[in-house]
């Protein structure tokens, strides 16, 4: 079935050589299992799909010289080129994910090498820290790392397929193109879809958790270097909020807090703020500390930050702001109610969203791994 839907958001800039920086992101990553179709029917995915997915195009020509990355609630396939090829190379990929016919032989080669891949990783205590983390700051998603471990090895080709059916589809899947727009025709944008059934919505669920029970925790490891990652969530408890204003008060506070290799993520389920650190503190009394100053100094660093990688960071750009689409964030409007919020705004908006802080410490401490 030929389709020419796929919702594809445009952002004009002139980069060097007339580059053009493409992303397609899809809902669904490390830490997501469960769905529902077309507003009413559950499905049960694996947290490994997507590993063995990206390694499996990562050996398909054509495929292998995209750029493949797997965050806890999405994953993106990306990639750049001349603006006037942008269409051609879309229309290639995307018609070899949509129609595609997975051959069981390249499925047990994937699996291999992603099982393999997670098994170098897992050796890495950063890695194992921040997957202990996602068992807290995805709490409300049910994620656990043992699942994970298990699904790695439990997968069938059988699961593998299906799983396909189900998210590889265009209403799972959304596009941000940064580069010289005039030269795309987006109408020409056409790929063939070959799943047995028409799917028009798929949405991340939870698995039944109850947010006023996520607690404050601390994990203790003994490990190879000393690692310190902290976790603080926002559980909001009011019915009638967006993602928007979600993913402001979670980015505004954030910048309160300290460390590096900061990550925030907001979504219908989960927000948090995941930090490694050099030593260990609580993190979450420093978001109490904000006054109108503090919050003018926040406000600014983030406009800072994302005019930054508006304008040096095209590829990563490109990514981001594909993936703040499987949210129903998008960038240019997120940065206009940015730009709108002052100091007062920001404190109405927090009373109305009444939401919970916890936080979690996850330590590796030098001893025998």
């Amino acid at each position: 079935m030929k389709k020419k839907n796929q919702i594809i958001q445009l952002v004009g800039i002139d980069y060097e050589n007339n580059m053009s920086y493409v992303a397609m992101s899809f809902r669904g990553g490390n830490a997501t299992k469960y769905f529902v179709i077309n507003g009413n029917k559950q499905f049960k995915s694996n947290y490994a799909f997507y590993n063995i997915l990206f390694q499996y195009f990562r050996e398909e020509e054509g495929m292998e010289d995209l750029d493949y990355d797997i965050q806890r609630a999405y994953s993106t396939i990306s990639f750049c080129c001349e603006s006037k090829y942008v269409v051609e190379k879309l229309n290639y990929i995307l018609n070899n994910i949509y129609k595609k016919d997975y051959k069981e032989s390249s499925f047990i080669i994937a699996k291999e090498k992603a099982k393999r891949a997670f098994s170098n990783a897992y050796k890495e205590e950063e890695f194992r820290g921040i997957f202990t983390a996602y068992e807290f700051s995805e709490f409300n998603k049910g994620f656990k790392l043992a699942d994970l471990i298990r699904d790695i090895d439990a997968i069938t080709y059988e699961d593998f397929v299906h799983c396909s059916e189900i998210l590889l589809n265009p209403s799972n899947s959304y596009i941000t193109i940064c580069g010289k727009t005039a030269d795309i025709d987006c109408s020409n944008i056409i790929y063939e879809v070959n799943n047995k059934e028409e799917i028009s919505d798929v949405r991340i669920i939870g698995n039944g958790a109850d947010p006023y029970l996520r607690r404050d925790c601390h994990a203790i490891k003994l490990g190879r270097n000393n690692i310190n990652i902290s976790v603080v969530t926002f559980d909001f408890f009011e019915a009638n909020i967006t993602n928007y204003e979600r993913k402001i008060i979670v980015d505004i506070l954030g910048e309160l807090l300290g460390g590096y290799n900061k990550v925030a993520w907001v979504d219908s389920l989960d927000s948090s703020i995941i930090i490694a650190t050099t030593k260990l503190e609580e993190q979450r009394k420093k978001i109490l500390q904000l006054d109108e100053k503090s919050f003018n100094k926040c406000k600014n660093s983030l406009r800072k930050k994302y005019y930054e990688l508006i304008k040096n960071g095209p590829k990563e750009y490109a990514k981001y702001t594909s993936g703040l689409m499987t949210i129903k964030i998008a960038f240019s409007e997120y940065m206009n109610y940015l730009e709108d919020c002052n100091y007062e705004v920001f404190n109405e908006l927090v009373k109305l969203c009444d939401y919970k802080v916890t936080e979690a410490q996850v330590v590796f401490q030098k001893g025998v791994a």
